[in-house]
């Protein structure tokens, strides 16, 4: 470990580029799946990341939520199980845009046209 500069100092001297922990930080956030108006445009963004036409959301807790799950497709005629899971997403707010985040893969995808309300933290 002899001869490692840390990254703060490195940041310091301005020798690499460092981001700052406020800009571009994302904070939880809740949409409201209540809304039909905010369920169809929610599945119309996340349509083409999971790769399908028609998703279907799995239950959530409260009608305020913070995640999203997908549940995967239904079986076929000649299917008696199916090891598929639901794909996951975190809502958070960063740089004013709701976006979803998908927990396998952490790719960001914006929610357009979809309220997002910033989460308090307790």
């Amino acid at each position: 470990m002899r001869g490692l500069i840390p990254a703060g100092l490195l940041c310091a001297l301005g020798l690499v580029g460092c981001q700052t922990m406020a800009a571009g930080k994302a904070v939880p956030a809740s949409v409201d799946l209540s809304d039909p108006q905010t369920v169809s445009r929610l599945k119309a963004a996340l349509a083409p990341v999971i790769g399908r036409a028609n998703i279907e959301f799995g239950p959530s807790a409260a009608a305020q939520t913070t995640l999203l799950g997908v549940l995967p497709p239904p079986l076929g005629p000649l299917e008696t199980h199916s090891t598929a899971v639901p794909t996951v997403f975190d809502v958070v707010l960063k740089d004013g845009k709701c976006l979803a985040v998908r927990h396998d893969t952490g790719v960001e995808t914006e929610l357009k046209g979809v309220t997002c309300r910033p989460v308090s933290s307790r």
